[in-house]
Protein backbone atom coordinates (compact mmCIF):
# COMPACT_ATOMS: atom_id res chain seq x y z
CA UNK A 1 0.00 0.00 0.00
CA UNK A 2 1.80 3.55 -1.13
CA UNK A 3 2.01 5.28 2.31
CA UNK A 4 3.39 8.96 0.88
CA UNK A 5 2.79 10.78 4.22
CA UNK A 6 5.73 9.11 5.57
CA UNK A 7 8.66 10.74 2.71
CA UNK A 8 9.93 13.88 2.34
CA UNK A 9 11.85 15.65 -0.28
CA UNK A 10 15.18 16.16 0.74
CA UNK A 11 16.37 20.01 0.09
CA UNK A 12 19.13 18.40 -1.92
CA UNK A 13 16.72 16.28 -4.22
CA UNK A 14 14.90 19.81 -5.18
CA UNK A 15 15.36 21.24 -8.40
CA UNK A 16 15.99 24.93 -8.70
CA UNK A 17 12.81 26.81 -10.03
CA UNK A 18 14.97 27.65 -12.80
CA UNK A 19 15.52 24.61 -13.96
CA UNK A 20 11.96 23.82 -13.71
CA UNK A 21 10.75 26.60 -16.21
CA UNK A 22 13.67 26.00 -18.66
CA UNK A 23 12.30 21.99 -18.63
CA UNK A 24 9.05 23.29 -19.09
CA UNK A 25 9.95 25.35 -22.00
CA UNK A 26 11.05 22.41 -23.10
CA UNK A 27 8.11 21.07 -22.64
CA UNK A 28 5.90 23.98 -24.41
CA UNK A 29 8.62 23.37 -27.60
CA UNK A 30 7.77 19.58 -27.40
CA UNK A 31 3.86 19.89 -27.50
CA UNK A 32 3.33 23.25 -30.09
CA UNK A 33 5.17 21.29 -32.57
CA UNK A 34 2.67 18.62 -32.87
CA UNK A 35 -0.13 20.57 -32.14
CA UNK A 36 0.32 23.17 -34.84
CA UNK A 37 1.03 20.37 -37.19
CA UNK A 38 -2.09 18.92 -36.73
CA UNK A 39 -3.89 22.11 -36.84
CA UNK A 40 -2.38 22.63 -40.14
CA UNK A 41 -2.79 19.63 -41.88
CA UNK A 42 -6.28 19.91 -42.41
CA UNK A 43 -5.67 22.47 -45.01
CA UNK A 44 -5.15 19.76 -46.92
CA UNK A 45 -8.70 18.47 -46.81
CA UNK A 46 -10.62 21.80 -46.48
CA UNK A 47 -7.97 24.28 -48.34
CA UNK A 48 -6.55 21.66 -51.04
CA UNK A 49 -9.38 19.51 -51.41
CA UNK A 50 -7.09 16.38 -50.73
CA UNK A 51 -8.99 13.20 -49.70
CA UNK A 52 -9.08 12.32 -46.21
CA UNK A 53 -7.39 9.19 -46.25
CA UNK A 54 -4.41 10.20 -48.54
CA UNK A 55 -4.19 13.15 -45.33
CA UNK A 56 -4.54 10.25 -43.00
CA UNK A 57 -1.60 8.30 -44.52
CA UNK A 58 0.30 11.75 -45.02
CA UNK A 59 0.09 11.90 -40.52
CA UNK A 60 0.90 7.75 -40.47
CA UNK A 61 4.03 6.96 -43.31
CA UNK A 62 6.23 9.65 -40.94
CA UNK A 63 5.54 8.54 -37.50
CA UNK A 64 5.90 4.40 -38.42
CA UNK A 65 9.66 6.11 -39.54
CA UNK A 66 9.56 7.93 -36.23
CA UNK A 67 8.63 5.45 -34.30
CA UNK A 68 11.32 3.15 -35.32
CA UNK A 69 14.11 5.93 -35.25
CA UNK A 70 12.99 6.76 -31.38
CA UNK A 71 14.86 3.35 -29.71
CA UNK A 72 17.79 4.28 -32.05
CA UNK A 73 18.13 8.01 -30.74
CA UNK A 74 17.57 6.73 -27.27
CA UNK A 75 20.39 4.65 -27.55
CA UNK A 76 22.71 6.90 -29.04
CA UNK A 77 21.62 9.85 -26.52
CA UNK A 78 22.96 7.46 -23.43
CA UNK A 79 26.12 6.33 -25.01
CA UNK A 80 26.90 10.08 -25.93
CA UNK A 81 29.69 11.49 -24.32
CA UNK A 82 30.97 15.27 -24.52
CA UNK A 83 31.73 18.12 -22.39
CA UNK A 84 28.51 19.23 -22.75
CA UNK A 85 26.60 15.67 -21.62
CA UNK A 86 24.58 12.92 -22.83
CA UNK A 87 21.91 15.17 -23.76
CA UNK A 88 22.53 18.82 -25.37
CA UNK A 89 24.04 18.16 -28.25
CA UNK A 90 21.05 16.12 -29.15
CA UNK A 91 18.46 18.63 -28.48
CA UNK A 92 20.56 21.62 -29.99
CA UNK A 93 20.76 19.80 -33.02
CA UNK A 94 16.94 18.84 -33.30
CA UNK A 95 15.19 22.12 -32.14
CA UNK A 96 16.99 24.23 -34.78
CA UNK A 97 16.17 21.46 -37.76
CA UNK A 98 12.98 20.47 -36.76
CA UNK A 99 11.87 24.23 -36.82
CA UNK A 100 13.15 24.89 -40.15
CA UNK A 101 11.60 22.26 -41.74
CA UNK A 102 7.92 22.45 -40.07
CA UNK A 103 8.21 26.32 -42.10
CA UNK A 104 9.06 24.44 -45.37
CA UNK A 105 6.52 21.99 -45.15
CA UNK A 106 3.53 23.99 -44.75
CA UNK A 107 4.91 26.62 -47.81
CA UNK A 108 2.08 25.49 -50.42
CA UNK A 109 0.18 27.03 -52.89
CA UNK A 110 -2.93 26.17 -55.29
CA UNK A 111 -2.91 24.87 -58.53
CA UNK A 112 -1.68 21.56 -58.36
CA UNK A 113 -2.97 17.78 -58.09
CA UNK A 114 -3.14 16.28 -54.61
CA UNK A 115 -0.87 13.89 -55.39
CA UNK A 116 1.56 17.10 -55.56
CA UNK A 117 0.53 17.99 -52.41
CA UNK A 118 1.05 14.48 -50.41
CA UNK A 119 4.43 13.75 -51.77
CA UNK A 120 5.70 17.33 -50.94
CA UNK A 121 4.23 17.10 -47.20
CA UNK A 122 4.99 13.52 -46.92
CA UNK A 123 8.59 14.12 -47.67
CA UNK A 124 8.84 16.71 -45.67
CA UNK A 125 7.18 15.21 -42.59
CA UNK A 126 9.46 12.29 -42.66
CA UNK A 127 12.55 14.55 -42.21
CA UNK A 128 10.49 16.76 -39.44
CA UNK A 129 9.96 13.84 -37.54
CA UNK A 130 13.21 12.01 -37.71
CA UNK A 131 14.87 15.67 -36.51
CA UNK A 132 12.47 16.29 -33.59
CA UNK A 133 12.83 13.19 -32.64
CA UNK A 134 16.53 14.24 -32.03
CA UNK A 135 15.30 16.84 -29.80
CA UNK A 136 12.43 15.17 -28.14
CA UNK A 137 14.00 11.61 -27.11
CA UNK A 138 16.55 13.18 -24.97
CA UNK A 139 14.77 16.13 -23.61
CA UNK A 140 12.22 13.49 -22.45
CA UNK A 141 15.02 11.47 -21.09
CA UNK A 142 16.45 14.08 -19.32
CA UNK A 143 12.70 14.49 -17.13
CA UNK A 144 13.63 11.45 -15.64
CA UNK A 145 16.89 12.13 -14.69
CA UNK A 146 16.97 15.16 -13.18
CA UNK A 147 16.15 14.06 -9.36
CA UNK A 148 16.46 10.99 -7.95
CA UNK A 149 12.98 11.81 -5.64
CA UNK A 150 9.85 10.29 -6.03
CA UNK A 151 8.11 13.22 -5.22
CA UNK A 152 10.39 15.31 -7.40
CA UNK A 153 9.96 13.77 -9.97
CA UNK A 154 5.80 14.37 -10.24
CA UNK A 155 6.70 17.75 -9.11
CA UNK A 156 9.22 18.39 -12.29
CA UNK A 157 5.99 16.40 -14.68
CA UNK A 158 3.76 18.84 -13.45
CA UNK A 159 5.73 21.83 -14.30
CA UNK A 160 6.51 20.47 -18.35
CA UNK A 161 2.74 19.91 -17.97
CA UNK A 162 1.95 23.28 -16.73
CA UNK A 163 3.90 24.99 -19.34
CA UNK A 164 2.49 23.00 -22.19
CA UNK A 165 -0.85 24.06 -21.78
CA UNK A 166 -0.43 27.65 -23.42
CA UNK A 167 -0.02 25.49 -26.43
CA UNK A 168 -3.46 23.99 -26.05
CA UNK A 169 -4.38 27.75 -25.57
CA UNK A 170 -2.79 29.06 -28.66
CA UNK A 171 -3.37 25.95 -31.21
CA UNK A 172 -7.45 25.67 -30.85
CA UNK A 173 -7.14 29.25 -32.25
CA UNK A 174 -4.72 28.25 -35.18
CA UNK A 175 -7.62 27.51 -37.89
CA UNK A 176 -9.71 30.52 -36.70
CA UNK A 177 -6.08 32.89 -37.41
CA UNK A 178 -5.47 31.42 -40.77
CA UNK A 179 -9.61 31.38 -41.86
CA UNK A 180 -9.78 34.69 -41.15
CA UNK A 181 -8.50 37.84 -43.02
CA UNK A 182 -9.70 40.03 -39.60
CA UNK A 183 -9.85 38.71 -36.52
CA UNK A 184 -12.10 39.89 -34.48
CA UNK A 185 -12.66 38.49 -30.94
CA UNK A 186 -15.93 40.24 -30.07
CA UNK A 187 -18.68 37.77 -29.95
CA UNK A 188 -21.68 36.65 -27.89
CA UNK A 189 -22.87 33.16 -26.87
CA UNK A 190 -25.21 31.92 -25.35
CA UNK A 191 -25.24 28.69 -22.75
CA UNK A 192 -28.78 27.11 -22.01
CA UNK A 193 -30.71 30.23 -21.04
CA UNK A 194 -27.71 32.61 -20.37
CA UNK A 195 -26.54 35.17 -23.03
CA UNK A 196 -23.24 36.04 -22.60
CA UNK A 197 -21.59 39.44 -24.05
CA UNK A 198 -17.72 39.06 -24.42
CA UNK A 199 -16.07 42.59 -26.05
CA UNK A 200 -12.62 42.22 -25.54
CA UNK A 201 -12.01 44.91 -28.27
CA UNK A 202 -9.22 42.98 -30.20
CA UNK A 203 -9.15 43.83 -33.90
CA UNK A 204 -6.04 41.90 -35.96
CA UNK A 205 -6.04 42.19 -39.75
CA UNK A 206 -4.35 39.19 -40.58
CA UNK A 207 -4.31 39.94 -44.99
CA UNK A 208 -4.38 36.32 -45.64
CA UNK A 209 -6.48 35.59 -48.77
CA UNK A 210 -7.11 32.14 -47.79
CA UNK A 211 -6.14 29.55 -45.03
CA UNK A 212 -3.31 28.10 -47.61
CA UNK A 213 -1.87 31.42 -47.38
CA UNK A 214 -2.85 31.84 -43.72
CA UNK A 215 -1.12 28.36 -43.24
CA UNK A 216 2.05 29.24 -45.17
CA UNK A 217 3.08 32.30 -42.57
CA UNK A 218 1.32 30.55 -39.27
CA UNK A 219 4.30 27.86 -40.17
CA UNK A 220 6.63 30.01 -40.19
CA UNK A 221 5.99 31.60 -37.22
CA UNK A 222 5.74 28.35 -35.24
CA UNK A 223 9.26 27.00 -36.96
CA UNK A 224 10.64 30.17 -34.78
CA UNK A 225 9.08 29.14 -31.90
CA UNK A 226 10.49 25.79 -31.99
CA UNK A 227 13.40 26.99 -32.67
CA UNK A 228 13.98 29.85 -29.97
CA UNK A 229 12.21 27.77 -27.03
CA UNK A 230 13.89 24.70 -28.46
CA UNK A 231 17.34 25.64 -28.06
CA UNK A 232 17.06 26.44 -23.99
CA UNK A 233 17.08 23.86 -22.38
CA UNK A 234 20.01 22.84 -24.45
CA UNK A 235 21.68 25.94 -22.98
CA UNK A 236 20.57 26.13 -19.48
CA UNK A 237 19.59 22.58 -18.10
CA UNK A 238 21.91 20.66 -15.76
CA UNK A 239 22.26 16.87 -15.95
CA UNK A 240 22.63 14.34 -12.88
CA UNK A 241 24.13 11.89 -15.06
CA UNK A 242 25.99 13.70 -17.43
CA UNK A 243 29.39 12.51 -16.79
CA UNK A 244 29.01 8.68 -16.64
CA UNK A 245 32.29 6.90 -17.25
CA UNK A 246 32.13 6.09 -21.45
CA UNK A 247 30.29 2.73 -22.43
CA UNK A 248 32.10 -0.29 -24.22
CA UNK A 249 31.45 -0.69 -27.19
CA UNK A 250 32.08 -3.45 -29.46
CA UNK A 251 35.29 -4.74 -30.65
CA UNK A 252 36.19 -5.78 -34.79
CA UNK A 253 35.29 -4.01 -37.85
CA UNK A 254 31.62 -2.87 -38.48
CA UNK A 255 31.97 -4.07 -42.44
CA UNK A 256 33.30 -7.33 -41.95
CA UNK A 257 30.54 -8.31 -39.51
CA UNK A 258 28.21 -7.03 -41.35
CA UNK A 259 29.58 -8.50 -44.80
CA UNK A 260 29.87 -11.86 -42.50
CA UNK A 261 26.43 -11.94 -41.81
CA UNK A 262 24.03 -14.60 -42.38
CA UNK A 263 22.80 -15.47 -45.57
CA UNK A 264 19.32 -15.82 -46.92
CA UNK A 265 16.62 -18.85 -46.12
CA UNK A 266 13.73 -20.33 -47.50
CA UNK A 267 12.14 -18.76 -44.28
CA UNK A 268 13.24 -15.05 -45.05
CA UNK A 269 11.65 -15.34 -48.57
CA UNK A 270 8.00 -16.21 -46.30
CA UNK A 271 8.84 -13.04 -44.75
CA UNK A 272 9.72 -11.15 -47.60
CA UNK A 273 6.64 -12.14 -49.26
CA UNK A 274 4.32 -11.19 -46.22
CA UNK A 275 5.55 -7.85 -46.29
CA UNK A 276 5.10 -7.52 -49.78
CA UNK A 277 1.58 -8.50 -49.47
CA UNK A 278 0.76 -5.95 -46.79
CA UNK A 279 2.29 -3.28 -48.73
CA UNK A 280 0.73 -4.27 -51.73
CA UNK A 281 -2.67 -4.38 -49.77
CA UNK A 282 -2.10 -0.81 -48.20
CA UNK A 283 -1.15 0.73 -51.92
CA UNK A 284 -4.26 -1.51 -53.19
CA UNK A 285 -6.66 0.11 -50.61
CA UNK A 286 -5.27 3.73 -50.49
CA UNK A 287 -6.31 3.92 -54.73
CA UNK A 288 -9.50 2.35 -54.31
CA UNK A 289 -10.59 4.57 -51.64
CA UNK A 290 -9.15 7.94 -53.43
CA UNK A 291 -9.73 7.08 -57.69
CA UNK A 292 -13.16 8.40 -58.40
CA UNK A 293 -13.26 5.68 -61.13
CA UNK A 294 -10.72 3.21 -62.37
CA UNK A 295 -10.50 0.41 -65.17
CA UNK A 296 -10.15 -2.92 -63.14
CA UNK A 297 -7.84 -4.35 -65.75
CA UNK A 298 -5.68 -1.41 -65.09
CA UNK A 299 -5.92 -2.02 -61.65
CA UNK A 300 -5.47 -5.83 -61.74
CA UNK A 301 -1.99 -5.19 -63.78
CA UNK A 302 -0.94 -2.22 -61.29
CA UNK A 303 -1.76 -4.54 -58.53
CA UNK A 304 0.56 -7.19 -60.49
CA UNK A 305 3.47 -4.92 -61.18
CA UNK A 306 3.81 -3.36 -58.23
CA UNK A 307 3.50 -6.93 -55.90
CA UNK A 308 6.61 -7.99 -58.11
CA UNK A 309 8.61 -4.53 -57.30
CA UNK A 310 8.21 -4.86 -53.35
CA UNK A 311 8.80 -8.75 -53.30
CA UNK A 312 12.29 -8.03 -54.41
CA UNK A 313 12.45 -4.82 -52.28
CA UNK A 314 11.27 -6.85 -49.25
CA UNK A 315 13.84 -9.26 -50.24
CA UNK A 316 16.73 -6.56 -50.38
CA UNK A 317 15.19 -5.22 -46.73
CA UNK A 318 15.33 -8.50 -45.15
CA UNK A 319 18.78 -9.27 -46.49
CA UNK A 320 20.21 -6.13 -44.91
CA UNK A 321 18.38 -6.39 -41.50
CA UNK A 322 19.56 -10.02 -41.04
CA UNK A 323 22.86 -8.61 -41.86
CA UNK A 324 22.72 -5.66 -40.20
CA UNK A 325 21.82 -8.12 -37.07
CA UNK A 326 25.49 -9.37 -37.01
CA UNK A 327 27.25 -5.57 -36.37
CA UNK A 328 27.60 -5.25 -32.42
CA UNK A 329 26.41 -2.07 -32.05
CA UNK A 330 22.86 -3.32 -33.68
CA UNK A 331 23.03 -6.38 -30.91
CA UNK A 332 23.20 -4.22 -28.28
CA UNK A 333 20.48 -2.43 -29.63
CA UNK A 334 18.24 -5.22 -29.79
CA UNK A 335 19.14 -6.28 -26.47
CA UNK A 336 18.86 -3.18 -24.88
CA UNK A 337 15.09 -3.08 -26.63
CA UNK A 338 14.49 -6.84 -25.30
CA UNK A 339 15.97 -6.25 -22.17
CA UNK A 340 13.22 -3.45 -21.50
CA UNK A 341 10.10 -5.09 -23.10
CA UNK A 342 11.47 -7.29 -19.92
CA UNK A 343 10.57 -4.91 -17.56
CA UNK A 344 6.93 -5.51 -16.41
CA UNK A 345 5.91 -1.99 -15.19
CA UNK A 346 7.25 -0.03 -17.48
CA UNK A 347 5.05 -2.62 -20.20
CA UNK A 348 2.35 -1.42 -18.29
CA UNK A 349 2.81 2.20 -18.16
CA UNK A 350 3.61 1.45 -22.12
CA UNK A 351 -0.11 -0.06 -22.68
CA UNK A 352 -1.90 2.90 -20.38
CA UNK A 353 -0.35 5.80 -22.39
CA UNK A 354 -1.02 3.53 -25.66
CA UNK A 355 -4.74 3.50 -24.98
CA UNK A 356 -5.11 7.08 -23.20
CA UNK A 357 -3.14 9.11 -25.67
CA UNK A 358 -4.16 7.24 -28.70
CA UNK A 359 -7.80 6.91 -27.81
CA UNK A 360 -7.57 10.59 -27.28
CA UNK A 361 -5.89 11.39 -30.81
CA UNK A 362 -8.19 8.96 -32.76
CA UNK A 363 -10.96 10.68 -31.20
CA UNK A 364 -9.45 14.53 -31.43
CA UNK A 365 -9.75 13.96 -35.30
CA UNK A 366 -13.29 14.15 -35.23
CA UNK A 367 -13.76 17.71 -33.05
CA UNK A 368 -13.31 20.10 -35.54
CA UNK A 369 -15.64 18.13 -38.07
CA UNK A 370 -18.78 18.17 -34.87
CA UNK A 371 -18.18 21.27 -34.23
CA UNK A 372 -18.45 22.94 -37.53
CA UNK A 373 -20.86 20.59 -39.85
CA UNK A 374 -23.28 19.80 -36.51
CA UNK A 375 -22.86 22.77 -34.35
CA UNK A 376 -22.55 25.36 -36.46
CA UNK A 377 -24.13 23.80 -39.56
CA UNK A 378 -27.08 25.23 -39.89
CA UNK A 379 -25.08 28.70 -40.73
CA UNK A 380 -25.97 30.46 -44.42
CA UNK A 381 -22.32 29.81 -45.50
CA UNK A 382 -19.52 27.92 -45.12
CA UNK A 383 -17.15 31.10 -44.23
CA UNK A 384 -20.14 31.57 -41.34
CA UNK A 385 -19.51 28.11 -40.16
CA UNK A 386 -16.11 27.90 -40.35
CA UNK A 387 -15.40 31.67 -38.26
CA UNK A 388 -18.12 30.79 -35.44
CA UNK A 389 -16.46 26.98 -35.15
CA UNK A 390 -13.37 28.26 -35.13
CA UNK A 391 -14.65 30.78 -31.97
CA UNK A 392 -15.54 27.75 -30.25
CA UNK A 393 -12.98 25.08 -30.62
CA UNK A 394 -10.74 28.76 -29.89
CA UNK A 395 -12.55 28.93 -26.86
CA UNK A 396 -13.31 25.42 -25.71
CA UNK A 397 -9.09 24.41 -25.79
CA UNK A 398 -8.18 27.97 -24.33
CA UNK A 399 -10.70 27.31 -21.25
CA UNK A 400 -9.13 23.21 -21.58
CA UNK A 401 -5.95 24.78 -21.27
CA UNK A 402 -6.24 26.87 -17.85
CA UNK A 403 -8.47 24.15 -16.42
CA UNK A 404 -5.28 21.38 -16.90
CA UNK A 405 -2.77 24.36 -16.28
CA UNK A 406 -4.39 25.81 -12.45
CA UNK A 407 -6.74 22.85 -11.42
CA UNK A 408 -6.26 19.79 -12.83
CA UNK A 409 -2.28 19.57 -12.91
CA UNK A 410 -1.59 21.29 -9.22
CA UNK A 411 -4.89 18.92 -8.35
CA UNK A 412 -3.40 15.63 -9.65
CA UNK A 413 0.18 16.81 -7.91
CA UNK A 414 -1.10 17.51 -5.04
CA UNK A 415 -3.39 14.20 -4.51
CA UNK A 416 0.14 12.32 -5.68
CA UNK A 417 1.74 13.48 -2.79
CA UNK A 418 -1.09 12.24 -0.22
CA UNK A 419 -2.28 9.03 -1.96
CA UNK A 420 0.68 7.95 -4.14
CA UNK A 421 0.54 7.57 -8.06
CA UNK A 422 -1.56 4.86 -8.88
CA UNK A 423 -4.42 5.72 -6.98
CA UNK A 424 -4.15 9.45 -7.90
CA UNK A 425 -4.16 8.08 -11.36
CA UNK A 426 -7.70 5.83 -10.87
CA UNK A 427 -9.28 9.01 -9.41
CA UNK A 428 -8.27 11.50 -12.20
CA UNK A 429 -9.43 8.93 -15.09
CA UNK A 430 -12.69 8.35 -13.80
CA UNK A 431 -12.98 12.32 -13.70
CA UNK A 432 -11.84 12.32 -17.54
CA UNK A 433 -14.51 9.90 -18.21
CA UNK A 434 -17.12 11.85 -16.94
CA UNK A 435 -15.96 14.78 -19.12
CA UNK A 436 -16.71 12.98 -21.95
CA UNK A 437 -19.50 11.87 -21.07
CA UNK A 438 -20.60 15.71 -20.64
CA UNK A 439 -19.37 16.78 -23.77
CA UNK A 440 -21.53 14.49 -25.67
CA UNK A 441 -24.38 16.65 -23.69
CA UNK A 442 -22.34 19.73 -24.81
CA UNK A 443 -22.85 19.46 -28.34
CA UNK A 444 -25.83 21.06 -28.74
CA UNK A 445 -26.62 22.64 -32.15
CA UNK A 446 -29.20 25.68 -30.03
CA UNK A 447 -26.63 26.30 -27.51
CA UNK A 448 -22.73 25.19 -28.59
CA UNK A 449 -21.14 27.17 -26.04
CA UNK A 450 -22.88 24.45 -23.70
CA UNK A 451 -19.96 22.15 -24.82
CA UNK A 452 -17.67 24.08 -22.64
CA UNK A 453 -18.88 22.86 -19.32
CA UNK A 454 -16.98 19.65 -20.17
CA UNK A 455 -13.34 21.51 -20.16
CA UNK A 456 -13.03 21.38 -16.51
CA UNK A 457 -13.28 17.23 -16.01
CA UNK A 458 -11.76 16.55 -19.57
CA UNK A 459 -8.25 18.78 -18.22
CA UNK A 460 -7.52 15.65 -16.31
CA UNK A 461 -7.42 13.00 -19.64
CA UNK A 462 -3.88 14.04 -20.69
CA UNK A 463 -3.10 16.04 -17.54
CA UNK A 464 -2.63 13.72 -14.76
CA UNK A 465 -1.69 10.88 -17.61
CA UNK A 466 1.91 12.65 -18.18
CA UNK A 467 2.34 14.31 -15.24
CA UNK A 468 1.81 10.83 -12.92
CA UNK A 469 3.33 8.48 -15.84
CA UNK A 470 6.19 10.23 -16.97
CA UNK A 471 7.14 10.61 -13.39
CA UNK A 472 6.43 6.36 -13.08
CA UNK A 473 8.76 5.97 -15.48
CA UNK A 474 11.51 7.64 -14.00
CA UNK A 475 11.09 5.15 -11.09
CA UNK A 476 11.05 2.35 -13.43
CA UNK A 477 14.76 4.02 -14.51
CA UNK A 478 15.58 3.24 -10.68
CA UNK A 479 13.85 -0.68 -10.56
CA UNK A 480 16.57 -0.72 -14.47
CA UNK A 481 19.55 -0.06 -13.03
CA UNK A 482 18.70 -2.04 -10.20
CA UNK A 483 18.08 -4.84 -12.23
CA UNK A 484 20.74 -4.45 -14.62
CA UNK A 485 23.38 -2.13 -13.45
CA UNK A 486 22.69 0.53 -16.87
CA UNK A 487 21.08 4.15 -16.81
CA UNK A 488 19.04 4.11 -19.91
CA UNK A 489 16.56 6.72 -19.75
CA UNK A 490 17.13 7.44 -23.54
CA UNK A 491 16.47 3.80 -24.14
CA UNK A 492 13.43 4.31 -22.11
CA UNK A 493 11.94 7.53 -23.36
CA UNK A 494 13.06 5.84 -27.01
CA UNK A 495 10.96 2.78 -26.76
CA UNK A 496 8.28 4.58 -25.06
CA UNK A 497 7.54 6.84 -27.82
CA UNK A 498 8.25 4.05 -30.57
CA UNK A 499 5.18 2.20 -29.47
CA UNK A 500 2.97 5.91 -29.15
CA UNK A 501 4.14 7.08 -32.46
CA UNK A 502 3.11 3.67 -34.07
CA UNK A 503 -0.48 4.05 -32.55
CA UNK A 504 -0.52 7.71 -33.21
CA UNK A 505 0.50 6.60 -37.10
CA UNK A 506 -2.07 4.06 -36.63
CA UNK A 507 -4.43 6.46 -35.31
CA UNK A 508 -3.86 8.96 -38.23
CA UNK A 509 -4.63 6.11 -40.83
CA UNK A 510 -7.69 4.85 -39.26
CA UNK A 511 -9.35 8.61 -38.56
CA UNK A 512 -9.26 9.09 -42.29
CA UNK A 513 -11.21 5.72 -42.77
CA UNK A 514 -13.40 6.44 -40.00
CA UNK A 515 -14.00 9.74 -41.20
CA UNK A 516 -15.20 8.09 -44.67
CA UNK A 517 -17.11 5.09 -43.27
CA UNK A 518 -19.21 7.94 -41.65
CA UNK A 519 -20.22 9.60 -44.78
CA UNK A 520 -18.73 12.61 -44.70
CA UNK A 521 -18.45 14.03 -47.65
CA UNK A 522 -16.52 17.68 -48.28
CA UNK A 523 -18.54 17.95 -51.53
CA UNK A 524 -21.83 17.88 -49.34
CA UNK A 525 -21.00 21.07 -47.34
CA UNK A 526 -23.20 22.32 -44.89
CA UNK A 527 -25.59 19.43 -46.47
CA UNK A 528 -23.80 16.56 -44.49
CA UNK A 529 -26.19 13.60 -43.48
CA UNK A 530 -27.61 13.25 -39.76
CA UNK A 531 -26.32 9.37 -39.59
CA UNK A 532 -22.60 10.84 -40.57
CA UNK A 533 -23.25 13.44 -37.47
CA UNK A 534 -23.99 11.49 -35.46
CA UNK A 535 -21.16 8.82 -36.14
CA UNK A 536 -18.50 11.46 -36.11
CA UNK A 537 -20.06 11.91 -32.36
CA UNK A 538 -19.76 8.81 -31.32
CA UNK A 539 -16.47 8.36 -32.43
CA UNK A 540 -15.31 12.10 -30.48
CA UNK A 541 -16.96 10.23 -27.33
CA UNK A 542 -17.08 6.94 -27.51
CA UNK A 543 -13.43 5.90 -28.66
CA UNK A 544 -11.19 7.48 -25.29
CA UNK A 545 -14.31 6.34 -22.81
CA UNK A 546 -13.42 3.06 -23.92
CA UNK A 547 -9.51 3.00 -24.14
CA UNK A 548 -9.45 5.13 -20.79
CA UNK A 549 -11.73 2.04 -19.01
CA UNK A 550 -9.16 0.19 -20.13
CA UNK A 551 -5.67 1.54 -18.86
CA UNK A 552 -7.82 2.03 -15.28
CA UNK A 553 -7.85 -1.60 -14.92
CA UNK A 554 -4.04 -1.91 -16.37
CA UNK A 555 -2.95 0.60 -14.10
CA UNK A 556 -4.74 -1.19 -10.92
CA UNK A 557 -2.09 -4.09 -11.64
CA UNK A 558 0.79 -1.46 -11.54
CA UNK A 559 2.67 -2.69 -7.94
CA UNK A 560 5.92 0.34 -8.10
CA UNK A 561 4.62 2.09 -5.15
CA UNK A 562 6.53 4.78 -3.36
CA UNK A 563 8.02 2.66 -0.42
CA UNK A 564 9.08 0.58 -2.83
CA UNK A 565 10.77 3.35 -5.03
CA UNK A 566 12.55 5.00 -1.64
CA UNK A 567 13.70 1.45 -1.34
CA UNK A 568 15.22 1.13 -4.66
CA UNK A 569 16.87 4.25 -4.08
CA UNK A 570 18.67 3.32 -1.08
CA UNK A 571 19.48 0.02 -2.64
CA UNK A 572 21.46 1.82 -5.40
CA UNK A 573 22.83 4.76 -3.28
CA UNK A 574 24.45 1.72 -1.30
CA UNK A 575 25.96 0.42 -4.52
CA UNK A 576 27.36 3.10 -6.64
CA UNK A 577 26.98 5.60 -4.28
CA UNK A 578 25.08 9.14 -4.41
CA UNK A 579 25.01 11.12 -7.52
Amino acid sequence: MEQSQHHKTASKDRIPLFQKVIYGIGSFVNQFAGAATNQLIIVLNLGLGMNPALVGWIGAVPRFLDAFSDPLIGYSSDNTRTRWGRRKPWILFGAIFSGALLALMFQLYKGHGEYFYFWWVLAIQCLFVLTFACYSIPWIALGYEMTPDYHERTRLQAYASFFAQPVWMLAPWIFKIISSKDIVLDFTFKIWKFTVPLNTGINLHTGFTDIVHGARVVAIVVGIFITVGGILPAIFSKELYGNLPKAEKGKGSVLLAFLNGPKLTAKDFGWAAVICALLSLINFGIHVFTWKAFDKIVLINYALALFLVLLLSALLIVAFFKKLGNVPVVKDILNNCVTSFQCGPFVKLIAVTFLIFNGFMLASAFTAYVVFFYCFGKQPTMDLMYQNGGTLLGCFGTLSAICTAFFAIPLTTWISTKLGKRKTFLITMSLAIFGYVLKWIGYNPQYPYLLLIAAPFLAFHLGSLFTLVCSMVADVCDLDELQTGTRREGMFSGIYWWIQKLGIAGASVLSGYLLNWTGFKQELGLHQATHTLFYMRVCDVGIPIVTSVAAIFIIMTFKLSEDNAYDIRRQLEERRGKT
